[in-house]
């Protein structure tokens, strides 16, 4: 299996595609920071939120998420790649996990310029205007007045992995797209669909208790991408669990499909 993973990775470094996503992701992550300094300062005006809302993480991370998936998984099937690995021995199970894995590091790569510009713009000590309701604005937004001391680096650090933990586990439906249709298009399509779809049923979570109740045991749960400075401990650990056991369920069901796949 790590044999497997190191030639995945490789083969995503060097990625044309990956590369640009990573630099859409650096582009808008610079974007946001300083579109939210602008606006702070009045020099934009808050109109334009709806528009910028797109460069923000929940919804670059979907695009650019589904985007590799449907790029590096299908693109596997299309030139045999997995084929020949069932064909050397390697069970379909590893085989699985292993791009699995290798998919997630990709999208915690990608999620990496959104921390790192909410880092630095919180050490300038700046005004930012959080247009949008997610965890690195509110790191921005800094309603207590923090200091970039060592203690509040290793809690935006926290909440950082966590984020990318809470990620992966929403596109790792895209995993399953992938190895059940095998169509980069459809992948793409899927994706981006069906997190913008379950996005929309979130908003439904305050007029309906069992929708919330649902939610609040996976990855999509309202108050996961939206971790604020204030998240206890508590809060992450089941951020977390939740994510990973969407994760194993999401494998699960994936390996039940492509155990019963031809494979041509």
């Amino acid at each position: 299996m790590f044999n497997l993973i190191h030639a995945d990775l490789y083969s995503l470094r060097k990625s044309n595609a990956v590369r640009i996503a990573f630099c859409i992701t650096c582009l808008t992550a610079a974007a946001m920071v300083i579109i939210s300094y602008f606006m702070a300062k009045g020099s934009i005006s808050s109109e334009i939120s709806g528009n910028a809302s797109a460069l923000c993480d929940p919804m670059v991370m979907s695009m650019v998420g589904s985007l590799i998936a449907g790029i590096f998984i299908c693109g596997d099937f299309q030139n045999k790649t997995i084929h020949d690995a069932i064909a050397g021995g390697c069970g379909r199970s590893t085989v699985l996990i292993s791009k699995a894995i290798s998919y997630f590091i990709v999208i915690a790569v990608m999620l990496l310029p959104y921390a790192i510009a909410t880092v630095i713009a919180f050490a300038t000590g700046s005004e930012f205007m959080p247009y949008l309701y997610t965890a690195f604005f509110d790191i921005l937004a800094n309603a207590s007045g923090m200091d970039l001391t060592a203690e509040v680096f290793l809690k935006i650090t926290a909440i950082s992995v966590t984020l990318m933990i809470v990620y992966a586990a929403q596109l790792s439906i895209c995993v399953l797209f992938s190895f059940l249709l095998k169509r980069p298009t459809l992948v793409v399509a899927l994706g981006i669909g069906s997190i913008m779809l379950i996005t929309m049923v979130m908003g439904l979570g305050d007029d309906f208790e069992i929708i919330e109740s649902i939610l609040s045991l996976t990855p999509f749960a309202m108050n996961y991408p939206t971790i604020s400075m204030e998240a206890a401990a508590g809060d992450l650990i089941k951020a977390i669990s939740s994510s990973l056991g969407f994760i194993l369920l999401i494998l699960g069901v994936t390996y039940a499909g492509f155990r019963k796949a031809e494979i041509k």
